[in-house]
């Protein structure tokens, strides 16, 4: 990729250079090809105990946001006004139209895979 700079009368070509892919840490739990998570010393992928948990007590959950797992109220809540169900995509929960749907026509439910 090439930028011109400077003024019309004298334009200066400047070579963009590509940037470094930086190597993700790997999850060192026997067998796993997963990332390793970030922070703290982390050398496991979230699955094998790497990352933040749920400060809930004696909850192992994954912390997904707020210091909780989804179960105790961590993460992004569906949008419709009184529903506090977990936004599963689209802002709503599967209840309220969030997440993928159905792909038969005409099918309100949500896809199952």
């Amino acid at each position: 990729m090439n930028e011109t700079l400077g003024s019309s009368d004298s334009p200066k070509t400047i070579e963009k250079l590509p940037k470094k892919k930086r190597k993700q840490k790997r999850c060192q739990f026997l067998g796993c090809t997963k990332g390793a998570q970030n922070g703290e010393g982390s050398v496991h992928c979230r699955a094998h105990g790497g990352g933040r948990r749920c400060r809930i007590m004696n909850c192992g959950k994954v912390d997904v946001g707020g210091g909780r797992c989804r179960g105790h109220g961590g993460g992004k809540r569906c949008k419709r006004e009184g529903c506090n169900k977990t936004d599963i995509g689209g802002g709503f929960c599967m209840a309220h139209g969030g997440g993928k749907r159905c792909a038969v026509n005409d099918c309100p439910n949500g896809a199952q895979n």
